[in-house]
């Protein structure tokens, strides 16, 4: 039986490391990346390793023991990737300490210290208390003696979801400030809106966290895309029936090519070529 879950916003410390922090979920983390560094589309395309630094298990989702920070792992830097509903002075003391600590380890025995990859804390914070931080969405500090930088290796990013809400959203404002105001959606209803708005690798994922999983995945929270792989592939041998990933299929064709669309959804290429011409037929006769 198909039911819809429960809403749990991505800002919940659990809910954003299990959607953020799965291999299976990496297209999702390569987007996030290119649109932070305004890089091409697919120029971190299979070059980001992604580690739990501890291993969330397969666990239910209220079992709050099963956490761990998400660290992504380029070729020229480290990223440690964190979620705040509340962002305050210990949180900043754990952000330096976390700097630090790992980017230290990241240093091989032996290696040289001028060797160590430049390390980026990046903090999607909901609500700042107690802290003067600047009242830009996305705000980056350096060790630095007044103006001067000391070094380029240690920078700790603040992005500010309450700065972003207070900016109304208009249609054509950049992928990057959609997919912040998704992971910050308070409703249902926004993230599915803003999901829409933001393109495939968005979508992808809230097709899973709108309940598209049976009774077994319900209070389980993992492997978001291929969950919908799964869900497609074997709907498509009971009785040749695909009703809801063909209504999927005519969303995602909207925005997504016929490559990407087949592999999420188990449609042949073919049917889904029939499809999109339905779609545009339509469209034409609207």
């Amino acid at each position: 039986m198909i039911e819809k879950v429960k809403f749990i916003p991505l800002t919940d410390d659990v809910m954003f490391k299990e959607t953020f922090g799965r291999f299976q979920n990496i297209l999702l983390i390569e987007r996030f990346l290119e649109q932070y560094f305004h890089l091409p589309k697919g120029s971190l395309r299979k070059k980001v390793i992604v580690k739990m630094e501890s291993t969330l298990e397969k666990g239910k989702y209220k079992d709050k023991n099963s956490r761990g920070d998400i660290l992504l792992y380029l070729d020229d830097k480290i990223i440690n990737l964190e979620v705040y509903r509340v962002f305050n002075k210990d949180s900043l003391d754990k952000s330096v300490f976390y700097s630090n600590r790992i980017s230290g380890t990241s240093l091989e025995s032996g290696a040289e210290y001028n060797e160590l990859k430049p390390f980026i804390s990046i903090n999607i914070v909901e609500k700042v208390e107690g802290l003067e931080l600047s009242d830009e969405v996305i705000s980056n500090y350096k060790y630095q003696n007044h103006e001067r930088e000391l070094t380029d290796k240690m920078e700790i990013v603040i992005i500010r979801l309450d700065k972003l809400k207070e900016i109304p959203y208009n249609v054509g404002e950049d992928e990057f400030k959609t997919t912040l105001r998704f992971i910050g959606a308070e409703t249902q209803e926004k993230r599915d809106y803003y999901a829409e708005k933001g393109g495939e690798y968005l979508m992808s994922v809230n097709y899973f966290l709108n309940g598209f999983m049976d009774d077994e995945y319900c209070n389980t929270m993992f492997t978001m895309e291929n969950k919908i792989k799964e869900t497609g592939r074997a709907e498509g041998k009971i009785e040749g029936k695909t009703e809801r990933n063909i209504e999927i299929a005519k969303s995602m064709l909207k925005k997504s090519d016929i490559d990407y669309v087949s592999e999420i959804t188990g449609l042949s290429k073919r049917k889904l070529k029939k499809l999109k011409n339905e779609i545009q037929k339509k469209e034409i006769t609207v």
